[in-house]
């Protein structure tokens, strides 16, 4: 008998194994189809609004302070209207970039004001235009600077002071170096590779950048642009910007010290907006599902004034994707329901909570008037069909398809949601939030997958 027991102990652990064996590294080794029922695409009007938000994400406001600054300097605006200040602005740059940089633990900041800084002495120093030696270090400067942006790109987090982050500070050496010595020994011969024309003459005669440089610029930008659309964050938008104000400071360096200087110093400017940007998102913004948080959440409740209504939704049985499959397949799921969530319309606009719980908050809308829009979005999650990947699914695509052995098993996910709005002019944002708890309760003691108000 305790032989038996415990045999069937090790088979029901042999068997939860294997489920949590067909997570993925990649997503959660899942995938979800379904969802296009209960939220239709909308056609070129959905493609075009993802173009849009996509091409913002890459834009956004280091874009736009690129363009004033470039706006103002060759206006002569900012000259007259700060003169003082360009003096010290690089100074401002370095001193705050490196203390946001140390402050926020990001080693790639301080890694972009040190290529930046290296540029600019390198180019400020010896620019002549009739010198082989400083066409070389031109030359050397617009190929150098946005391949090391581009690498930054993909560099993790690792930290200055550490083997990773000393040994990305002994390449940037090396490359000075390398740099300083060619220029000393045999500029003419350095340049006359450096400076081969390959491009027709329209596109290149309008800038001292050589032909080399513009396509690799134009090559890294196009890069870092495709990366930023796909996976949109804050430091890469930062080091997109920093290389086209980078290429702007070497176009305008013939103008005077004064202007290539300050467009360096823009570049980093772009880096220390990377870095509050980023910190913003840390703070405003949820890892796992994208969303805005709970903080998020109780700041746009304190800016509300008169109807809303607030919704607490709720993964119904969430506890069992982690415990039959694992905590990446859990993960997995919670994507899935945010991704639905996030769609949701009406005016309403979605929340992490916490854990399993999300919230959706409708500005002016009492719950009567949300309740359709929350009726859509339960079923849309409950349509979003949710597929585990079966064990013997490869871990890279293979070049012809394999016939399935043990096809993916289909759950469904479901959720249950409570509403509530304010009873009176003096309900505080808490109240609100708990009377909603108390119907999304109620609607899992009705028996859940269901919406309450």
């Amino acid at each position: 008998m305790a032989e038996s027991k415990r045999k069937k102990t090790g088979e029901r652990r042999t068997v939860k194994k294997q489920k949590r064996s067909t997570r993925s590294s990649n997503e959660a080794g899942s995938t979800t189809t379904g969802s296009a029922a209960a939220f239709p695409t909308g056609g070129t009007g959905a493609f075009l609004k993802q173009g849009v938000k996509a091409a913002a994400g890459v834009v956004a406001l280091e874009g736009v302070l690129v363009a004033a600054v470039v706006a103002g300097m060759e206006t002569g605006l900012l000259q007259s209207a700060v003169p003082g200040l360009l003096v010290i602005f690089p100074h401002i740059v370095l001193v705050v970039g490196g203390f946001m940089a140390w402050r926020f633990a990001r080693s790639r900041v301080v890694l972009g004001l040190v290529i930046l800084a290296m540029g600019e002495a390198a180019v400020g120093l010896t620019w002549d235009p009739d010198s082989a030696t400083a066409l070389f270090i031109l030359h050397s400067v617009s190929i150098l600077v946005p391949v090391n942006f581009y690498l930054l790109t993909w560099f993790m987090e690792r930290g200055v002071m550490t083997p990773a982050g000393l040994t990305r500070l002994g390449a940037l050496s090396a490359q000075a170096i390398a740099v300083f010595l060619a220029a000393k020994w045999a500029p003419e011969t350095y340049t006359a590779w450096l400076s081969v024309k390959f491009l027709p003459a329209s596109w290149a005669s309008w800038t001292v950048v050589g032909d080399m440089g513009i396509v690799v610029f134009l090559v890294v930008l196009v890069a870092m642009g495709v990366r930023l659309v796909r996976r949109p964050n804050a430091t890469g938008r930062g080091l997109f910007w920093a290389t086209v104000s980078s290429f702007v400071a070497l176009h305008f360096l013939p103008h005077g010290a004064a202007e290539h200087t300050v467009y360096f110093s823009t570049a980093g400017l772009m880096l220390i907006v990377g870095v509050v940007e980023a910190s913003y998102f840390m703070a405003y913004s949820d890892t796992l599902t994208q969303l805005p948080t709970r903080r998020a959440l109780m700041d746009a409740m304190l800016r509300l004034s008169g109807r809303f209504t607030v919704a607490m939704v709720d993964v119904d049985h969430f506890k069992r994707f982690n415990d039959d499959y694992g905590h990446d397949v859990g993960d997995q799921v919670l994507r899935m329901v945010a991704g639905v969530l996030e769609r949701i319309d009406g005016g309403g606009k979605a929340f992490r909570y916490g854990g399993e719980e999300f919230t959706l908050l409708f500005p002016g809308k009492g719950v009567d008037e949300a309740m359709p829009y929350l009726e859509r979005v339960r079923a849309g999650v409950e349509a979003a069909q949710f597929v585990v990947r079966s064990p013997d699914r490869p871990k890279e695509k293979p070049e012809k398809p394999l016939p399935k052995t043990h096809p993916g098993q289909q759950l469904s996910v479901k959720v249950s949601i409570g509403a509530a709005e304010p009873q009176d002019r003096k309900s505080t944002p808490e109240e609100v939030l708990k009377a909603a708890d108390r119907k999304l309760y109620k609607a899992k003691e009705q028996g859940r997958n269901q919406v309450v108000g």
